[in-house]
């Protein structure tokens, strides 16, 4: 008994974990993490607890899903997001060709200025992104905050 609730903890653990992931669902981990622990243990619940359980895992599961599509739907933004990472990258071969500072100096020369106006974009995403990573953390912490208060410590 003791080594499944070892178990289940660590899921739920591992859930937290995976809600900074965006296609990894870790809402959804943490509550069958708490549904597992219920049944090996079958502690007292109150009777909100599992339709707020459900309400912050269809928030941080459907909602975060929903909202980043529509963010990645964005022609901008999905070639924002792109283009910046692909910027990196060609600084870092540039550099590794012909040097680190003549690297940066020619990429930079030749290719950087056109990509200065996708900087104020990137950066509106990215914040936007970050946004909705936050969202689904808190979720998760909350799954986690209301499974340590009425399984774990009855």
């Amino acid at each position: 008994m003791l080594l499944w609730k070892a178990i289940l903890i660590l899921w739920m653990m591992a859930g937290v974990v995976c809600t900074l992931a965006p296609n990894l669902p870790g809402t959804a981990m943490i509550a069958l993490g708490i549904a597992g622990y219920y049944m090996a243990t079958e502690v007292f619940l109150p009777s909100f607890f599992w339709p707020v359980v459900l309400t912050v895992v269809l928030i941080a599961e459907l909602g975060g899903r929903l909202v980043r599509g529509y963010l990645m739907k964005q022609q901008a933004l999905h070639f924002v997001i792109d283009t910046a990472v692909g910027n990196f990258a060609g600084v870092l071969m540039t550099s590794a060709f012909i040097g680190t500072l003549p690297g940066i100096l020619v990429w930079q020369t030749l290719i950087g200025k056109t990509l200065m106006p996708s900087r104020d974009d990137f950066i509106r995403g990215a914040s936007y992104l970050f946004i909705l990573l936050l969202l689904r953390g808190v979720c998760g912490l909350i799954l986690f905050g209301l499974a340590a208060n009425y399984l774990f410590m009855p």
